[in-house]
C-alpha cells in the first residue's frame, strides 16, 4: 500500500510512505479500500483486519484485539465513509459497524430480517455525506440507516450487493446503485 503526502516544505515536493508487512500490515492481503478521514488518518480495508495509519505507525484491528463491543469478525471489503460527528462507518464480515474516536472504540450492529438475525455478507457499504445516511448490503439485502439512530435500519431491496458494486449519489438528491453483474446473468 503506498500512502502519498504532499507537504507545503519547497525542498521536498513528494513524501512517500510505503506500507508492509514491517510496518504492521499482514503478508499477502487483499486491501480493498483506503480512505482518509478528516484527522489524516488513512483507513486500510482488508480480508485479514482493519488497519489505521497516522503517519507513524500501523494500527492493526484483529478480532479479538478491538476494543469496545464488537462482535463481528474484522474482515472488510467494505468501503468507508466519516460522517458529521467523525464516526467511521463500514461493513465487517458479520454486522456493521462504526468507530468512535472519543471512545476509542467500535460499535457493532446486526439485522434482523423476518425474525431472524442476519449473520453474514456485510461485506459491501457506503455513506452518503450529504444527509449521513448509511447504505450497506447484509445477506442477500440492500438496506440503510440515518447515522443519528444507527440501530434503526430500514430495508431498502432484495438484492444481494457485493464489493464489486458502487453507489452513486444524484444530484436530485437520490442515489443509484450499480452492480456488476457476471456474465452469466447479463
Amino acid at each position: 500500500v503506498f500512502v502519498l503526502t504532499l507537504p507545503f516544505a519547497r525542498a521536498q515536493l513528494h513524501q512517500f510512505h510505503q506500507l508492509s508487512k514491517n510496518e504492521g500490515l499482514v503478508a499477502g492481503t487483499n486491501n480493498n479500500y483506503i480512505f482518509e478521514d478528516s484527522r489524516n488518518n488513512v483507513w486500510i480495508s482488508s480480508i485479514t483486519g482493519l488497519y489505521r495509519f497516522d503517519g507513524h505507525r500501523i494500527i492493526a484491528y484483529h478480532q479479538g484485539t478491538a476494543e469496545g463491543d464488537l462482535i463481528a469478525e474484522i474482515a472488510s471489503n467494505s468501503d468507508f465513509g466519516e460522517e458529521r460527528q467523525g464516526r467511521i462507518w463500514l461493513g465487517l464480515r458479520k454486522a456493521y459497524v462504526y468507530y468512535d474516536y472519543t471512545t476509542d472504540g467500535f460499535r457493532d450492529f446486526v439485522v434482523h430480517h423476518e425474525g431472524k438475525q442476519i449473520s453474514d455478507h456485510y461485506d459491501w457499504a457506503w455513506l452518503d455525506v450529504r444527509d449521513d445516511n448509511f447504505y450497506f448490503g447484509a445477506g442477500n439485502f440492500l438496506y440503510y440507516v440515518n447515522t443519528s439512530q444507527p440501530a434503526q435500519y430500514k430495508l431498502l431491496d432484495s438484492v444481494r450487493v457485493n464489493f464489486k458494486a458502487k453507489m452513486l449519489p444524484l444530484k436530485n438528491g437520490g442515489v443509484r446503485l450499480l452492480k456488476i453483474l457476471p456474465d452469466s446473468d447479463v
